[in-house]
């Protein structure tokens, strides 16, 4: 009988006015939502700025909808009815810009993002309609404005997610990301040229950067051609090539000035340090991988015993450099520095080695 009553109820209320035209927006973005059921999408008819542009447009559309179903809710009926009524309107458009957009590419993983964020955008539609429904019949039930706010927030925040995404796997933006990264990179080369980047002498430095100078001013007339004529992925080709030839410019440029001032007169020849810091570093690295192969539940016993031999190895030949090293210096805070590292890595070897005989005592 209860449950009788409560259908009953929800059947009253659902006559009111403008709950009806709700039901019936809720129901046409069910409908919409089910074209991102597809298993593959057809390869977009439009350019990428023309689906991006419609895009942008119909993101906006959406977007002020959500906002007039907020400010309807609050309102009279009729007016919550032609606020969800437009939405459903300027969701249906929203999507089928959206499954436009993911015909842009025909990558796979690129398509499931853009339709995984459709499927976001469904659902916060969906919420907010529901919290809409639920303020108009009740306007004072607990938390119904910062339920319809928060619905709302989604709303926002998923469309702005599509869009940022859409943005970063435009044609060329890859390209053009990895460029900055490359540039990057090379750019401390010019910054203090005091160490050789390659094995180049000084004429063929002056070679490279006249070939890469070449290839540059080529790519860089391409990308601007390119992007007159909207033509992506020829746009990203230049971008990378560009970049190439500069990095490979300032290479050889940094090895050119490299090359120039030790062959000055004035130049004073580099003194040997104390330690390789080569020799450290390989160590270090050699040391952490055998130490995660220790710490894996899954090494054998004989993967365990390799690992340990390794890091005895390594940490014998540092203890040995620390030694040299002191026995070098005149420096008494440095010599008495260099003798506690070299103890301090025996100990902690020697610990380590008595640890693992336990360890492979225990399941042999």
């Amino acid at each position: 009988v209860a449950k009788a009553v409560s259908h009953s109820l929800n059947n009253c209320v659902n006559c009111l006015p403008g709950q009806k035209d709700v039901d019936m927006a809720l129901k046409s973005i069910g409908e919409s939502s089910k074209k991102l059921l597809v298993d593959s999408l057809p390869p977009s008819t439009k350019s990428f700025q023309e689906a991006q542009s419609e895009l942008n447009q119909a993101a906006e559309d959406l977007n002020q909808a959500a906002g007039e179903v907020v400010h309807a809710s609050r309102g009279q009926s009729g007016e919550l009815a032609a606020a969800s009524g437009k939405f459903s309107d300027d969701f249906d458009e929203f999507l089928d810009a959206g499954l436009e957009m993911a015909g842009q590419t025909q990558n796979k993983d690129d398509q499931i993002q853009v339709i995984g964020n459709l499927k976001t955008i469904s659902m916060a539609s969906s919420k907010l309609l529901l919290a809409a429904k639920s303020l108009s019949v009740d306007s004072g039930a607990p938390s119904a404005k910062n339920l319809l706010a928060a619905a709302a927030r989604a709303v926002t925040e998923s469309i702005n997610q599509l869009i940022t995404i859409c943005t970063q796997q435009a044609p060329g933006q890859k390209e053009c990301d990895n460029a900055l990264r490359e540039l990057e990179t090379v750019k401390g080369m010019l910054e203090n040229p005091n160490e050789p980047v390659s094995d180049l002498s000084y004429f063929d430095c002056i070679e490279s950067v006249m070939e890469n100078s070449k290839v540059l001013g080529e790519s860089m007339a391409g990308i601007s051609q390119n992007a007159k004529t909207g033509d992506l992925p020829s746009f990203g080709e230049c971008v990378s090539v560009a970049s190439k030839a500069l990095c490979g410019l300032t290479e050889a440029a940094a090895q050119a000035a490299y090359l120039v001032g030790i062959s000055d007169p004035n130049s004073q020849a580099g003194q040997q340090g104390l330690v390789d810091p080569i020799q450290f570093a390989r160590a270090n690295q050699a040391i952490q991988m055998a130490c995660q192969n220790l710490v894996d539940p899954a090494s054998s016993p004989s993967q365990v015993l390799s690992a340990a031999t390794i890091v005895a190895k390594h940490t014998s030949a540092l203890c040995n450099a620390c030694r040299i090293a002191s026995s070098k210096t005149a420096n008494p805070v440095a010599k008495r520095h260099f003798v506690q590292s070299a103890k301090e890595v025996a100990n902690s070897t020697a610990n380590l080695v008595k640890t693992i005989k336990v360890i492979t005592q225990i399941f042999v």
